[in-house]
């Protein structure tokens, strides 16, 4: 989200009442996507979900911004329409929308013998456009610490990572040629 007024200087109480209607012509979008309710759209993704993750601008702290800017994350689990859809009407007359990148759900293939689940995060895995073969998505380590100062791999998930790649490589080479390029 993008928005442009004029900066002002808080003090002067008539001012500030200006300055303060500016701002809201930001905010009301913002407030508006925080209680969004992402339609569920999906029995095995569950609801769509947004993260506003990025919130910047202004100068100086007794002066409204001219400009603000939030950066919004939505994890679609379904059709992604009904979202550009609520965007546009959240943010009509007060800022701009631009959709910068979109990655679709990704299903993946079970391996034998390995647990599967649905996650609520995305991945990289359709930038490569199937050019390496079947994509799998699996690995040591926790996402409720990845990305953050915290994130770390225990040194016993990543031997049991190796087994756990020895047993996928055992199976994948094990299926026909043309099963592992469909």
């Amino acid at each position: 989200l993008l928005h442009h007024g004029g900066s002002v200087y808080v003090r002067r109480t008539l001012l500030f009442r200006w300055a303060n209607q500016q701002s809201t012509s930001f905010s009301t979008p913002c407030k508006r996507f925080a209680r969004f309710p992402c339609p569920r759209t999906s029995f095995l993704l569950g609801r769509s979900s947004l993260n506003i993750g990025v919130i910047s601008g202004g100068h100086a702290p007794n002066v409204i911004p001219d400009a603000a800017r939030a950066e919004i994350s939505i994890r679609v689990a379904g059709s992604q329409d009904a979202i550009r859809e609520a965007m546009t009407r959240a943010v009509t007359g007060r800022a701009q929308a631009r959709e910068v990148l979109f990655i679709p759900p990704m299903r993946f293939d079970p391996i034998d013998g390995l647990a599967s689940t649905a996650v609520s995060f995305t991945t990289d895995v359709p930038a490569f456009a199937n050019t390496w073969g079947e994509p799998f998505l699996i690995g040591p380590g926790s996402i409720h610490v990845a990305h953050t100062l915290e994130e770390r791999v225990p040194k016993k998930e990543l031997l049991e990572a190796v087994e756990i790649y020895k047993d996928m490589a055992t199976q994948l080479l094990a299926r026909p040629a043309e099963a592992l390029r469909s």
